[in-house]
């Protein structure tokens, strides 16, 4: 678990973010399957009060802590952001590490401003849910590769502004190193 608090001493600012995980490894079955329960929550603004409370992301990237899905993490930033995950692991080798996420993300204040114009104003709290699967494979000692394929589907929030179909995500990357 991790929290944060932000504030500013020259205006009235009060802003929260964190999450917190539970999970279980079957380290003595084989692949060493794993699975965990994550809750993420990032502070939006509520313009009934005079306090400023929707959570700065300074850096939101990170694939398994900070970033809430890596399709949404595109369109959405962590704020005014609760997200839930299911994440399972496999291990079917030393070398090949497979990752299966599901993220329902939603959003705690209909005032969303500060974010993507067009989502300034949410009609809905219902603002998708992501289906991820990753690799990461050590190929040799100097290569790395890591390939993600993503499917995001809109909630209401997102429907009611035009983004009504799913989209995807897909990615492969080398690394190599001396």
């Amino acid at each position: 678990a991790e929290a944060g608090h932000q504030w500013n001493p020259d205006y009235a600012m009060s802003a929260w973010a964190g999450y917190a995980t539970l999970g279980y490894i079957a380290r003595n079955m084989p692949w060493s399957p794993s699975i965990s329960y994550r809750y993420a929550a990032f502070s939006g603004d509520d313009p009934d009060t005079k306090t400023y409370e929707r959570w700065d992301p300074l850096l939101s990237t990170g694939l398994g802590i900070w970033l809430q899905g890596i399709s949404f993490g595109k369109l959405f930033t962590n704020s005014n952001l609760a997200t839930q995950r299911i994440q399972v692991n496999l291990v079917p080798v030393e070398q090949l590490n497979v990752t299966f996420d599901y993220h329902w993300l939603s959003a705690p204040q209909l005032n969303n401003l500060g974010s993507n114009p067009a989502l300034s104003t949410l009609s809905s709290h219902s603002v998708g849910q992501e289906f991820t699967i990753s690799t990461r494979w050590a190929l040799s000692r100097n290569l790395y590769v890591q390939s993600i394929a993503s499917y995001a589907l809109p909630g209401e929030a997102l429907r009611n502004v035009g983004a009504d179909k799913p989209w995807s995500t897909l990615q492969l990357s080398p690394y190599w190193g001396l």
